[in-house]
């Protein structure tokens, strides 16, 4: 089932258009890793996965579109930079959570930071109806993709609504 059913004729352009735009938007931040950045874009991807919760590398995978192996060796990298650490699952002793370390959210922080700059840059080229008229889509952009979210993902690995400004 899709996430949002309409007979409405402009749906088919617009999600044409909305998939080509966010493939811009991935492009986008990709780039963004180059010059200064503390973070890649998938390291910056799994720290906030785990901002709220700690999950298990294999969640991470999931959530992330990872393979289990690429997750596992992600995790090892930010675990040996101090961003993250692993623990003892209190629901299953065998299993092991990820979680972000403080300076892992120091580290999110200051890159989210640097991002936001980067793309205010850009931003700045709009006028101020262009750019009024993007920030009234914003909420209707975060409701489409939070009804996604819910409906593709698990209840328990739901993550926040955008959260933090990341």
């Amino acid at each position: 089932m899709w996430c949002i059913v309409s007979e409405n004729k402009d749906l088919p352009i617009v999600s044409s258009e909305l998939r080509s735009v966010l493939r811009q938007g991935s492009y986008v931040m990709r780039l963004l890793d180059h010059g200064d950045s503390l973070l890649t874009t998938r390291n910056l991807a799994t720290l906030n996965t785990l901002a709220n919760r700690p999950l298990s590398v294999s969640w991470i995978a999931r959530i992330n579109g990872f393979t289990q192996a690429a997750a596992s060796q992600l995790v090892n990298r930010l675990e040996a930079d101090g961003l993250v650490m692993r623990r003892t699952d209190p629901q299953d002793r065998r299993g092991v959570l990820v979680e972000v370390t403080p300076k892992g959210h120091e580290s999110r922080l200051i890159e989210a930071q640097r991002r936001n700059s980067a793309l205010k840059e850009y931003l700045q080229d709009l006028n101020d109806e262009e750019l009024h008229k993007l920030r009234e889509a914003l909420p209707l952009l975060n409701r489409v993709f939070s009804a996604c979210i819910a409906e593709w993902t698990p209840p328990e690995m739901v993550p926040p609504a955008a959260p933090d400004n990341y």
